[in-house]
């Protein structure tokens, strides 16, 4: 039996069909050839996370879309994509709260309260003894911290403040009528002082 020209001859039934412009196909009970070739981005990526995560995050980018035509490295790309988004985030946050506290520290009222603080807090060691020269110190100390809670930038420095006032201006008032003050007094001027400690973001308030 003769073919006629330009014709394909005929496949067998349940062959797989060939023409013009198809490529062959892979006979049956052969698998596909799979991508071949390195991803050493993807390790780098990895391991850089955990060194020096701003080159590990792009190092695992570069990684993960190599993955597609490497077929490999697909899984540690992701993993230092994660892990490099992880400490990005917590730098981030640490810088955000360091600036934060740097600013509550440098606020002018805070700046103030804490001067008068310390000074006063010395001075009345100094003064124990002489009930005018502790009035003199606890009125001076009321009227500074007044003017240092006006000052204050914050709402939180300003309230905290005010209320360190209040407990020195109770202290005069004590040591004007000879009155001992209170465990309760003692007790708020501690608890008011770290007020004032966290609210002006002093390190290790």
């Amino acid at each position: 039996m003769s073919i006629p020209p330009n014709e394909a001859p005929q496949q067998p039934y349940g062959a797989p069909q060939q023409g013009y412009g198809v490529p062959p196909q892979q006979p049956y009970g052969y698998p596909a050839p799979q991508p071949t070739g390195s991803n050493g981005f993807a390790i780098a990526g990895l391991i850089l996370a955990f060194l020096f995560f701003p080159l590990g995050l792009i190092f695992s980018i570069i990684g993960l879309v190599k993955s597609k035509s490497a077929g490999k490295g697909k899984v540690p790309a992701i993993i230092g994509l994660i892990v490099s988004l992880l400490a990005t985030a917590g730098t981030i946050a640490g810088i955000a709260l360091a600036v934060s506290t740097v600013s509550k520290a440098l606020d002018s009222g805070c700046v103030s309260a804490t001067s008068t603080v310390t000074t006063y807090s010395d001075k009345m060691s100094a003064d124990a003894g002489s009930p005018d020269a502790l009035k003199a110190d606890f009125k001076n100390a009321t009227d500074e911290l007044n003017a240092a809670a006006a000052k204050a930038g914050n709402a939180a420095a300003k309230s905290a403040i005010s209320a360190l006032a209040g407990d020195y201006q109770q202290l005069y008032t004590d040591v004007s009528t000879g009155t001992a003050p209170s465990a309760d007094l003692q007790s708020k001027l501690e608890t008011d002082g770290q007020k004032v400690d966290t609210a002006c973001g002093h390190i290790g308030s």
